[in-house]
């Protein structure tokens, strides 16, 4: 096979198009990636080039597959390039094209699920992100259209349009009131994703400024990056550490790993970093659990770091009146059936990430007593910096709403307290990473 194939194992597909100043002049739609078969993928990225080519103005010109295999070819060009995140973007640089569209199809039950996303080359920031779910390989190309000529609809119009569809393909109507207007507030911006072959997709947020919504008066700071995983660990995931799966909503792969404790998710977090080669994130055992300094392992997000992934950069609204009714972005109390669902089948939030407000609540790191402790920030306002709560306490933060809780609860990403042994049917987990 050749080497533009082999290259893009891991990417999904690549368009190209310059910064939003410049005109469009090359565009390059790479092989799809995934676990279906090559022949398989080759048939869906036939359909998405057709699309693509139906869809962008004149001048905007698609390379063709062969100009795009005969160029790397001759670069020498080959699976070494397969990286997390990294090489749809080297892939496009070394065409001349400056922006690359990557993502990744998975075969999840009985459902393909397709994500295409659209990064600037130079930057290798997330411009757009859309996805297609189908039953079949039919039923997802008859799926591509609407997803693709979203995902094409910055190119076209020179607007960033940085958004995640529903299960159903389109966009749910939910209402998203303006955010603050304070120029203070530098709010965490999307950065270059990662990968993990355990765990799927991470998000990753650059450091940045927000108010602590449930706290009317504190403003934080986080002054390091970090990628957290697109949703809850799931079923079938947590099944690759060999231990047995208590989750009591089984038969269901896909839908978050429930019934774990707060020190089982500490555990998982440091298996799958020594399973990855890294450096484990967590030491000692017990109360005595703490934190490795400039780990680069996986663990539980601080408290901060979800409601920044949450908060969506003042997108979501903070008045639990307004959400009377949150259907399309979670499973909760109203919709759930008191049940878990599919991980992602509710409307993703604009940095792409699923389900923080439903489905399953999420431990994160903190003690409870919240004391937002760390180094007084420049604001006027009680500002911290990098707060990690306090150093011991009784019980553990978990945050989100899930299936069994109220619309008007979910709104201002709630916490609860709860004892770091306890296992819970509507208790879950997923992970971050520090960026270094």
């Amino acid at each position: 096979m050749s080497a533009l194939v082999r290259c893009v194992s891991l990417c999904l597909l690549c368009l190209v198009a310059p910064s939003l100043a410049e005109a469009v002049e090359r565009l390059a739609v790479l092989e799809l990636s995934g676990d279906l078969a090559l022949k398989e993928r080759a048939f869906l990225t036939d359909a998405i080039r057709s699309e693509v080519v139906k869809t962008l103005p004149d001048h905007i010109q698609v390379m063709t597959r062969e100009n795009m295999e005969v160029m790397l070819t001759d670069m020498g060009l080959d699976a070494s390039c397969v990286a997390e995140g990294a090489c749809e973007v080297e892939t496009a640089r070394n065409l001349g094209v400056e922006q690359v569209v990557s993502g990744s199809i998975l075969s999840l039950g009985g459902t393909i699920v397709l994500s295409v996303k659209l990064h600037n080359t130079g930057s290798g920031r997330l411009v757009a992100a859309e996805e297609a779910r189908g039953s079949d390989l039919l039923g997802l190309r008859d799926q591509l259209a609407d997803p693709t000529r979203a995902l094409l609809a910055s190119l076209v119009s020179g607007s960033s349009n940085v958004k995640q569809p529903s299960a159903g393909g389109s966009t749910a109507n939910v209402p998203k009131p303006e955010k603050d207007e304070d120029p203070d507030y530098q709010w965490p911006a999307l950065t270059e994703g990662q990968h993990s072959e355990t765990v799927g997709e991470l998000i990753c947020l650059s450091p940045g400024s927000f108010p602590m919504h449930h706290q009317e008066k504190l403003d934080v700071t986080l002054t390091q990056g970090f990628c957290m995983m697109k949703h809850e660990v799931t079923q079938a995931q947590w099944k690759t550490i060999g231990w047995p799966d208590k989750s009591k909503h089984k038969k269901c792969d896909t839908c978050p790993a429930e019934m774990i404790s707060w020190y089982q998710a500490v555990e998982y977090a440091n298996w799958l970093s020594d399973k990855e080669g890294l450096t484990a994130a967590y030491k000692g055992s017990g109360k005595s659990i703490g934190r490795v300094p400039g780990a680069n392992g996986y663990r539980l997000p601080t408290a901060a770091e979800f409601e920044a992934a949450a908060l969506d950069a003042g997108r979501w609204d903070r008045t639990p009146s307004s959400w009377d009714d949150v259907a399309p972005v979670a499973w909760y109390q109203k919709n759930s059936g008191l049940t878990t669902h599919d991980v992602c089948t509710r409307q993703a939030n604009g940095y792409g990430f699923c389900d923080l407000l439903g489905n399953v609540s999420e431990w994160v790191w903190n003690w409870d007593a919240y004391g937002m402790t760390g180094p007084s920030g420049p604001r006027l306002r009680n500002a911290v910096t990098d707060p990690t709560g306090p150093a011991s306490g009784s019980e553990r933060i978990r945050r989100g709403g899930n299936y069994k809780t109220r619309g008007d609860v979910i709104a201002p990403v709630p916490d609860w307290n709860t004892a770091p042994a306890d296992r819970r049917e509507y208790i879950g987990f997923r992970l971050v990473r520090s960026l270094q």
